[in-house]
Order: C-alpha cells, then structure tokens, then sequence
C-alpha cells in the first residue's frame, strides 16, 4: 500500500484535548517512519489549533465525540499497514504502561495505614530517614510509626472502616501480606477497632511475644517489656505465642471472646481470662506460685500449712555479731523461704503476714532488729519490702541489696516511711515492681490492718538496674510469722 493523498478529513471541528492525546499517541509511534501523510495531518493540527480554543464552546458534546471517532478512522486510514502496526502497538504499549503504573502504586499502597491525626511527639521512620508524623501521611510497609511517652496516633486503613488508636511510647510497622493484612507492634498499647474482613484475610498484628488473627471486632493489644497482653470489647479474637519474634509456628493458641483477655509470655499458660483489673484499672495476670518446689534458708524453722507457710523459729544472733552472720552463714538471723518466680516484666505481690512472736516473747528485755516482709532475687541483687521495728529508722522500707561478699553485701534504702508498729498483730503487704525504659525499676508499697485497703501508695521510690525476677522470698528476722495468701501477679 503507497502513501496516497489521505481521503478528504472530517469536518474541521475543533479538537479537544484528550482528542490531540489519542492523535498524539498514534504519531508518535507511526511518525518515526518518514510519512507525508503524517506531515500534513500534522500541518493540519497546527492549523485547526489556534482557533480551538475560541470556537470549542460552540460545538456540541455529540458532534465532538463523533468528530474524535472520525479522527481516529481518518489516521488509520491515512496510513500503510505497517504504520497502522506501529501505531496498535503504541496504543497496546501505552495501555499496559498505564495498567503497570497502576498496578505499581496498588503493590505500594497494599497494606498501608493512613495517619488520621497526632497528639504528642511522633515520627514516621524510613528507610532513607525519619520525618515527623502528620495527618495524612501514609505509612507503608517499609515504614515504622514511632511514638514517644504520652503520645497518641490514630490510623486508618483507607476504603475500609478499621482504626487503630496507637497510645506511646510505641512502634508499629505495618508489613506486606501474603493475603490479608499484616503489622507488626513492638512495643506499645493498639486499641484496634476492626470492620469485618474477606473470608481467608484477616488482620494478623505481630508482637515479640504473639501475634493475634483478627476477622472484624474491638479489641485492646498490648506489646509489653516480656509479655503481649489481649483484651477483647467485642467480637472474637485468636491469639498465638510464639517461642522468639522470628519463629513462624506458634507453640500456643487461644481464642478470646467479648470480655476476656489472654496474655502470651514465656512460663504462663495461655488460656482466656475474664478481664479483671486492679484499682489502677490496669489488667492483671495472676501467677502460679509452687510451694512445693520452694526452699529454705538461714535461721529459721519453715513448715507448709493448710492456709501457707510458718516460720516458727525467733533467731536470737544479732546483726553482724559474728563473722559468719552473713547471707548463707550457719548463725545469719534472717530467713527466708524462696518460690520460682521467673519473670522479665513488671509484677505485684501481696501477702497476708501474722507475727507470732518477737524476741521479748522469747528474752526479756531483748533489743533486736525485728522485720517481715517479702522479698525479689534477681540472681544478683535482692528487692526487700519490709515492716521493720528499727527506730529511728522507717518502719516501712524498700531495699536493695547486692549480693556481693568481697563489698559487705551493700544495701540501700530506695523508699521508706512510717507504717504501723510491728508487734504481734496480721498485717496485709502489697508491693508493686514497674519496669522503666532506662532498665531501672519504680517501687512502690503499703501495709495496713483489717479494714478495706487503702488509697494510693505509702511509699514510692526507683531503683537502677534491677534484673529479671529469678524467685519470691517470704522474709523473717528476729520474728516468728505466718504468711497466708501469698499472690503474685504479672502487670506487663
């Protein structure tokens, strides 16, 4: 076929915008072959272009569409066969571009969270750095969301109604399903307000300690300093523990409903539990404390009973007397009667002590340093609660000792005040151990007699560099006691 003169063109109707696009489109891939066909539509274009404008207006929607019909027919018939190849395949070319470039921002786009608003100091980590968090960014996989103290970020995944309320100090990265969608929260408190998803997609959240499965409810995911916490407002929640962050197949699971939580760390069954909370409204998880496997140390006569345990021995060396009076020495006047209590995380402990004798019970006019209390081994330190009848010093006491022999095992007092006098009378002791990000602990303690427990904290202090609790002493000096409903619980 030879480059005869074109058929006469359609009507000289001005051309549209996106009518030039599909004319451009057509020359660009036939217009790399010399054509004079193709210079003198070009010539043609050039010459309807400049009155386009001022007469576009005038001409109706209908007659426009039909007219970029006849442009189209008109170019396919102006060319050679091998044009008309050229230009299809530009049109093809064209097409899968456009549905590439689509198809690239979707894979972006899959599984990003949209920051919905920020209060508090916020970032958006990249790999190529960080930038500070604002409504309307998007974090994609890649990306982590980073919280400080206090800080509060709400998110949303676009084109569905599922929010997350991301409460510091806090990460969460979400990540690149396979189906479905995928994050990952490190650290910090989700309150998670899932829409139903597709059969076979759901919601997983990952955490160093579990993952919890999500098909549409409300629910509350706490990522701890050694334990992922679940509690769950509405609908139904499956939680799985896995035995490190990296392993993919979890060696538990449970399934929580509406009003239960569950927690995934090393040690604790993972079962449902009606949430219950303590005064601070803050959940708890009660630990199971084996007696059986405890044992005794120092000076003191240990036997199990119906309700716990009694030491009923009242040790008469006095502190320091002799060299071996120390910890692990035959005449040291304390004693103790340890439990396993292996934990990373932060804990309360309570127990109900009655003193049954002192040293005037056994001596007259006996002037020795009385105590009971509880007590939190570390492997290297030891965290002592304790109500002493030391004057002048407080009555009330948290200390910690190192046990380090070559230095006198030091001790230091982190927080003391007055509590009630020590004689023989029952007394309930609550004792609270928080973890802090700096690796220190804050304390906390009150003791008080009969009666409903009192408000807030009597003394409060903050220790560095204390450990994971290794056991639970129940404590004695130069008394003899009774300790009934011991309980430990785990707070995160």
């Amino acid at each position: 076929m030879s480059d005869d003169p074109p058929p006469n063109p359609p009507p000289n109707v001005p051309p549209d915008g996106w009518e030039r696009a599909c004319e451009g489109i057509l020359r660009t891939e036939f217009g790399r072959r010399p054509s004079d066909a193709l210079a003198r539509a070009m010539a043609e274009l050039r010459a309807e272009a400049a009155p386009a404008a001022a007469r576009r207006e005038t001409v109706p929607l209908g007659t426009r569409v039909q007219d970029a019909w006849a442009r189209l027919r008109h170019f396919f018939t102006a060319t050679t066969a091998v044009q008309r190849q050229w230009a299809g395949a530009g049109v093809v070319a064209l097409l899968l571009l456009t549905a590439g470039l689509a198809g690239a921002r979707l894979w972006m786009n899959r599984g990003a969270l949209e920051v919905v608003s920020v209060r508090g100091p916020a970032s958006l980590v990249r790999p190529g750095g960080a930038e500070g968090l604002r409504a309307g960014l998007r974090a994609r996989p890649g990306a982590t969301v980073s919280l400080e103290s206090n800080a509060v970020v709400t998110l949303r995944y676009p084109g569905e109604a599922t929010t997350l309320e991301l409460r510091g100090p806090a990460a969460l990265a979400p990540q690149r399903p396979d189906a479905g969608k995928r994050l990952r929260l490190d650290r910090g408190e989700a309150v998670i307000v899932a829409a139903r998803q597709p059969a076979g997609e759901p919601l997983r959240i990952r955490t160093p300690q579990g993952e919890a499965e999500v098909v549409g409810t409300a629910f509350t995911l706490a990522a701890r300093r050694a334990s992922t916490w679940l509690e769950v407002g509405r609908g139904t929640v499956n939680l799985h523990r896995f035995a490190s962050a990296t392993a993919r197949t979890p060696e538990a699971s449970a399934t929580v409903s509406a009003g239960a939580f569950a927690v995934a760390a090393p040690g604790v069954p993972l079962v449902a539990r009606p949430q219950e909370h303590d005064p601070a409204n803050r959940p708890r998880l009660p630990l199971t404390l084996d007696f059986a496997r405890g044992s005794a140390s120092g000076d003191g006569d240990w036997a199990r009973t119906a309700a716990g345990l009694r030491q009923r021995r009242v040790a008469m060396t006095p502190w320091g007397s002799t060299p071996d009076s120390k910890p692990g020495g035959r005449r040291f006047p304390a004693s103790d009667f340890t439990v396993p209590l292996a934990t990373g995380g932060s804990l309360q402990i309570e127990a109900t002590i009655t003193v049954e004798r002192l040293p005037a019970d056994v001596r007259a006019g006996a002037d020795l340093r009385s105590r009971v209390g509880l007590k939190l081994y570390d492997g290297r330190s030891l965290l002592d609660f304790l109500l002493t009848a030391a004057t002048p010093a407080p009555s009330l006491v948290f200390a910690h000792t190192e046990l380090d022999e070559a230095r006198d095992f030091p001790s230091r007092i982190v927080a003391g005040g007055p509590g009630p006098a020590l004689a023989r009378d029952t007394f309930r002791l609550k004792a609270q151990l928080m973890r802090l990000d700096s690796g220190g602990v804050r304390v906390a303690g009150k003791v008080w007699q009969g009666g409903p427990e009192p408000a807030g904290w009597a003394i409060q202090g903050e220790a560095p560099g204390f450990g994971a609790v290794q056991t639970l002493g129940l404590d004695t000096m130069h008394a003899a006691a009774a300790f009934t409903d011991v309980r430990a619980w785990l707070l995160d």
